[in-house]
């Protein structure tokens, strides 16, 4: 549970940065324009983190992972979806972008994903300007992000984990577990991103940068308790030994990691320009390690 919490607040600046990766480097000035330039429009997708703890932590429990999960390989899918928008600059040369994400999912191996909720904005001011040839629309941005989300499931039956320490063998005894997980991040995200304008198609790329503040509380709510052939005070030390520290009260144990760090990434894509001012998103992210990401998404764009 502790790798799984750690891993976790790795790839939470990831995910958060989901969203607002719009194919226009700038998409022009609300006021004065004609028309005035704003867009809206819906984008879904995942991205990833290492699967390994928790198939360690479901095969302790004897279910292991399930068919569907198994056929990703070491990649967890983290989902994430958003509505988002754009509004254009007054005067100046920069823009706006808002977004927010909110439902509940099943989620890979847990039965129910609730809770998860995201929010961000950014702005982004216009550094060169492009033109229809060979030189792009580079913009810098600045934004934040707010992700938080809960993950809870039923993993088996009687369950007794043993741990011996010289004669004496201590036993935690867990009756009908259910596991959960509860994370949130809040994260300064900076971005440069290049475009260059198309008559059928927009592609960008771009590199970003989030620094995120994380918090992931893994549990397991049962009945149970800690048993041993010697003292108990020396069975929780024990555990603690190994790095297990078990917050131990009525029927739940729990722990939480909390990190604090940078989280580099490369994305990049392509708009398809549709009618009817519609266009259609493609996104590629890559955080220069062993997680990617990948959505789509429609918006209409003025």
């Amino acid at each position: 549970m502790d790798r799984l919490a750690r891993d976790m607040t790795r790839a939470l600046p990831f995910n958060a940065s989901m969203g607002l990766n719009w194919s226009d480097s700038h998409i022009g000035l609300f006021l004065p324009a004609r028309p005035p330039h704003f867009g809206f429009g819906v984008a879904a997708g995942f991205t990833t983190m290492d699967i390994s703890p928790l198939a360690d932590l479901l095969d302790i429990f004897g279910t292991g992972l399930s068919g569907q999960l198994s056929g990703f390989g070491d990649f967890l899918p983290f989902p994430g979806g958003v509505v988002e928008g754009r509004l254009g600059g007054l005067s100046l040369h920069f823009d706006l972008g808002f977004k927010v994400g909110t439902f509940a999912v099943p989620f890979g191996p847990f039965d129910d994903a609730d809770d998860y909720f995201l929010i961000g904005g950014d702005i982004r001011l216009r550094m060169v300007e492009g033109n229809e040839y060979f030189l792009p629309t580079i913009s810098l941005g600045v934004g934040i992000n707010r992700l938080s989300g809960e993950m809870r499931r039923t993993v088996g039956n009687n369950v007794w984990i043993e741990y011996e320490e010289g004669d004496d063998t201590h036993i935690l005894r867990i009756e009908d577990p259910n596991a959960g997980i509860i994370w949130s991040t809040t994260a300064l995200d900076f971005k440069l991103q290049a475009s260059w304008q198309g008559t059928l198609v927009i592609p960008y790329v771009g590199i970003g940068l989030s620094y995120g503040w994380s918090r992931v509380s893994s549990s397991l709510t049962a009945r149970g308790g800690i048993f041993s052939t010697g003292d108990l005070w020396f069975a929780r030390e024990a555990l603690r030994a190994e790095d297990i520290d078990l917050d131990l009260y009525g029927n739940r144990f729990s722990n939480t990691v909390e990190r604090a760090g940078f989280s580099p990434r490369l994305f990049g894509g392509m708009s398809f320009l549709l009618p009817f001012r519609l266009r259609l998103d493609l996104t590629g992210f890559w955080n220069f390690g062993d997680n990617f990401g990948v959505t789509a998404g429609i918006r209409v764009q003025f």
